[in-house]
């Protein structure tokens, strides 16, 4: 992917074709506003292959007016407030003294990040201690910083398919 530092984080994921289907998703949600305004933000974008799982198990799919709430309480966890960047991550893990940091995301949840004790590396756990690893790097932005997730990580509590969510994915 191409990536460049002096654009926001919405035209950059629009320009990704393993992004698509979460770039739709951003829309149907309504929140490609926050990726393109100033931000900071980082985003934990979700590839194609894992967007299509996740929105198999929604009648219907993810995208269905039916499922808008839980499709952007979803999305707005892949949205978290703050500029953390790889080295920012491992700092502030570092200073809380090797464990877990938690990051508020854009509907309150908070997003746990930690090391794993085998690789080192990043990765992304809820708070039901369900994980998702995080792709080799992050991508400065000029609003933020983009990384590649590996699958989904829901947050928690999860909302199942087929369950009544407010219309704008507010809890």
């Amino acid at each position: 992917m191409l990536s460049y530092e002096d654009h926001p984080l919405n035209e950059n994921i629009a320009g990704s074709l393993e992004l698509a289907d979460y770039v739709k998703a951003i829309q149907v949600a309504k929140l490609d506003p926050w990726i393109s305004g100033p931000g900071p933000y980082t985003l934990f974008a979700i590839p194609n292959a894992a967007m299509e799982r996740l929105s198999a198990r929604w009648p219907g799919g993810l995208l269905a007016p039916a499922n808008r709430g839980q499709l952007t309480h979803i999305l707005g966890y892949t949205i978290a407030y703050g500029k953390w960047d790889e080295a920012a991550l491992r700092k502030a893990i570092q200073r809380n003294h090797g464990r877990a940091i938690g990051l508020k995301t854009l509907y309150g949840d908070l997003l746990g990040v930690q090391l794993s004790p085998q690789t080192g590396e990043l990765i992304l756990e809820n708070t039901a201690g369900q994980t998702n690893r995080l792709g080799s790097r992050s991508f400065p932005q000029s609003n933020g910083v983009l990384y590649f997730t590996q699958d989904t990580l829901l947050p928690v509590p999860v909302l199942k398919p087929g369950s009544a969510g407010s219309k704008n994915g507010h809890r």
